[in-house]
């Protein structure tokens, strides 16, 4: 499912969509929701999602999951092992988006994609699903970017000059949910 919808873009542009804006929609959304999804490394979705992280650390960083259902260690065979919930603690405590997954005493076993973690990422939170609505609403825009004119003589000409760069207030919606890698 998309992270916005015709009608939140329509409630964000406080006007309908006209025919050419809602046939654009079908391309627009998935696009909309790539485009956040790249910038944030995460896809936002209810139900579990598998992913594989390298060992050999004590922090394993997480893409804000709300539930883990499992976590396991995968041999160069591809059979696994569980990994007990007493090895380990999902960070922060005091958020129900977890972001990192912390050894309890040493390290994780050491691998390439040798940690098998099950979780959910749950529903978009809120900031995520206005950016979705602003970065479509901009897309579907007739009239999007800045028109210009050039005429000379009897031969005019006018186009839109579209930036090819995400809004800065969008960046700064989704700035919170960013992982960032040092």
């Amino acid at each position: 499912m998309a992270y916005t919808t015709q009608t939140k873009i329509e409630d964000y542009k406080k006007r309908a969509l006209n025919a050419y804006e809602v046939n654009m929609l079908d391309d627009v959304l998935p696009a909309v929701d790539a485009m956040i999804n790249e910038i944030l490394g995460v896809a936002y979705s209810s139900g579990d999602q598998t992913m594989y992280f390298d060992g050999g650390c004590t922090l394993v960083d997480l893409p804000g999951l709300t539930s883990i259902t499992s976590v396991e260690y995968v041999d160069t065979a591809g059979g696994t092992t569980a990994i007990d919930s007493e090895s380990y603690i999902a960070y922060p405590l005091n958020s129900a988006r977890k972001t990192y997954l912390k050894h309890r005493s040493g390290q994780f076993n050491d691998g390439d994609g040798n940690i098998k973690i099950v979780g959910d990422t749950g529903a978009a939170p809120s900031e995520v699903v206005l950016a979705a609505t602003m970065l479509a609403s901009d897309l579907v825009d007739e009239n999007n970017g800045k028109e210009k004119r050039e005429k000379i003589g009897d031969w005019e000409v006018e186009y839109s000059d579209v930036s090819g760069t995400v809004r800065n207030d969008v960046m700064n919606l989704l700035a919170p949910y960013r992982d960032i890698m040092i």
